[in-house]
Order: C-alpha cells, then structure tokens, then sequence
C-alpha cells in the first residue's frame, strides 16, 4: 500500500483536521453542546483512517479504511455546517472547511475508484493469463 504521507488528499485531511481544531474554540458549548467534541472527532477521524488503512497489506483492507474516512469527512461537513449558523461572526470559515471537507470526500472517493479499478486489471490480467490457449493452427 501506499505511503499515506505521500497521498495528496492524506495531507488535505490533515491540514482540514488542524484548521477546524483552530476554529473548535468559537463554537459555544452552550449553545451546541457535544458539538465541539464530535466534530473534532470526525474531523480527526479522516486523515486516521488514511494512515491506518496504508498500513494494510491489503487492497480492500485499505479501501474499507478510505470508505469510513469518506464517511467522517461527510460527517465533518454535517457539523461544520451547524457550526457555521451558530457561529455567525466567521461563519464563511466554517464553510470554508465545510467546502473542503467536501473535496476531501470527493477525493477520497475517485481514490476508492482508481484502487478498484486497478484491481479489475490485475484480476482481467490474471484470468487472461490462466486461460487455455487456443490452437487456432491448421494442419
């Protein structure tokens, strides 16, 4: 599996995951309580799982891993979304990330895709190779 350091969308996550931790401190815990919280987790949940699904041997392993970081970078966008109506002094740098969590997602996705996609030519390349070859000589 890859080096995840050396996945772009690895090092997009991780500066999403450090920007939000800037911006958690204007959320109001009264106001959102448990926001904060959650959203730090998700947020920190995507570059996580890029790192732990590298470590894998293993294609799908490595695909489930991205598959859950797709779905925390949709969650960190869910909350960074709330986050922004409640904070509406910088609110445009909640929606900022929002956005970015978004690309993020995206980027993840046409990730799994490629891996798949990979994968259907090695199995192509595989079958290709086991297959009987015809004698289409004549006698």
């Amino acid at each position: 599996m890859p080096d995840y350091r050396k996945l772009r969308v690895y090092g997009l996550a991780q500066e999403l995951s450090e920007e939000v931790h800037r911006l958690l401190p204007e959320i109001p815990a009264r106001r959102a309580p448990g926001l904060r919280a959650q959203l730090a987790r998700s947020v920190s949940s995507v570059p996580a799982n890029i790192a732990e699904g590298a470590a894998h041997d293993s294609p799908a392993l490595f695909m489930r891993f991205l598959r859950t970081a797709v779905g925390s970078a949709h969650e960190s966008a869910v909350h960074l979304r709330l986050a922004a109506s409640i904070v509406n002094a910088h609110s445009h740098r909640f929606t900022r990330c929002e956005n970015q969590s978004r690309a993020v997602a995206a980027m993840l996705t046409n990730l799994i895709a490629r891996i798949q996609e990979g994968q259907a030519r090695v199995e192509n390349e595989r079958r290709t190779a086991a297959a009987p070859k015809s004698d289409t000589a004549t006698t």
